[in-house]
């Protein structure tokens, strides 16, 4: 989460693209919410199905976690 005077912004950290910076998988939460052209932005990062379970990148998260 990003906090700033006004600002707050959640982010979920995507598998693709593999081998990429955690900064560089970073994905707004609003863009889940989006119309079709916004959320089509994220394409190229091979992200069709916007399920969320199939974006999380699970192994991030079980590190962090454990």
């Amino acid at each position: 989460m990003v906090k700033d005077n006004g600002l707050a912004c959640e982010f979920i950290i995507s598998a693709k693209p593999h081998g990429a910076p955690v900064t560089d998988r970073a994905i707004p939460i609003a863009i889940f919410s989006a119309e079709n052209p916004v959320r089509h932005t994220y394409g190229d990062l091979g992200l069709g199905n916007f399920d969320l379970r199939a974006i999380l990148d699970w192994e991030y998260y079980i590190d962090r976690l454990g």
